[in-house]
């Protein structure tokens, strides 16, 4: 836990003063005031913000079908997707006033489900963002030459409908596919990185806006999910207490067993500080983003 760094003006007053203080209500103004406390970060994974990506047939949307626990999941179509899957989709949105549709409808309550699920992040900040445009009468953000509103106004929107179905207390995850991108090292070597498929912008307002990003793949025969990047490969977990083993270090891997009932228990017991080996020597990232590599090479090349 990080320390808490003191100012060496603190109790000082620093600059002039303007005019006398106003008056305040009861506890500052308008009712505010300093918290006593601090703010305790969420127990349950359910609160938290997930993006899975991987190849795809590799379990992401079984996975995430899990996370409305005894209620449903409601896929949010933004791409034509496999038909090999039992699962509650919308209707394929091909502008994101459908969203608006369907969170009005989510919002009413009147349904049994507990979830929703971008599917996939990439296209639905595209509907976002052109929608937003068109409402501005830009074809693109980068034409709007508004020092960066209108990019400001997409992800303002993009926020809003996310939070709106979370504060009606439905778990909002996000599934993309995966891409290889070559990137130059500080010491100038170049390597092949592993990441969500996605434009600049959208995987930036991920990257930025997520507390898990799980990279979800195949070694050999069996499944993973990793959620420690490193060189080769994009993940985080940003909750400080949780995905520890229990002396304490940091998990990298989670075993996603053969089932997507396996898969939601193992992460959940990852979760909760109960799986006890970190899985950081199951194969070396370098070595698995080069399979990758292999495999991308020879399906490019059929």
């Amino acid at each position: 836990m990080m320390g808490v760094v003191r100012s060496r003006t603190a109790g000082k007053p620093v600059g002039k003063p303007v005019g006398k203080p106003e008056k305040t209500l009861a506890g500052g103004r308008g009712g505010i005031s300093l918290p006593k406390q601090k703010a305790k970060p969420p127990t349950d994974l359910a609160e938290y913000r997930l993006l899975i990506y991987g190849e795809g047939g590799v379990g992401k949307s079984s996975l995430v079908a899990r996370f409305g626990d005894t209620k449903d999941t409601l896929f949010f179509q933004f791409e034509l997707a496999s038909t090999g899957l039992e699962i509650f989709r919308t209707k394929l949105l091909t502008d994101w006033s459908m969203v608006l549709e369907y969170e009005a409808l989510l919002l009413k309550g009147d349904h049994n489900y507990g979830a929703v699920c971008l599917d996939t992040g990439s296209p639905a900040y595209e509907r976002c963002m052109d929608y937003v445009c068109k409402k501005r009468g830009v074809s693109h953000p980068h034409d709007a030459n508004d020092y960066g509103a209108t990019w400001k106004a997409v992800t303002d929107e993009f926020k809003r409908v996310q939070r709106s179905l979370a504060s009606a207390g439905l778990v909002v995850t996000v599934v993309s596919h995966d891409k290889l991108t070559e990137i130059t090292t500080r010491t100038q070597q170049k390597i092949w990185h592993i990441e969500p498929n996605m434009g600049g912008k959208c995987l930036q307002y991920f990257r930025e806006n997520s507390d898990v990003i799980g990279y979800y793949h195949m070694i050999g025969h069996k499944r993973y999910l990793q959620i420690m990047g490193d060189d080769y490969v994009m993940a985080k977990a940003n909750p400080e207490n949780h995905f520890r083993t229990p002396k304490g270090d940091r998990i990298v891997r989670i075993p996603m067993g053969d089932s997507a009932d396996e898969a939601y228990k193992n992460l959940a017991r990852a979760f909760e500080n109960k799986q006890t080996d970190t899985l950081s020597d199951v194969v070396a990232t370098k070595i698995l983003t080069e399979e990758v590599a292999v495999k991308a090479r020879r399906k490019h090349s059929k």
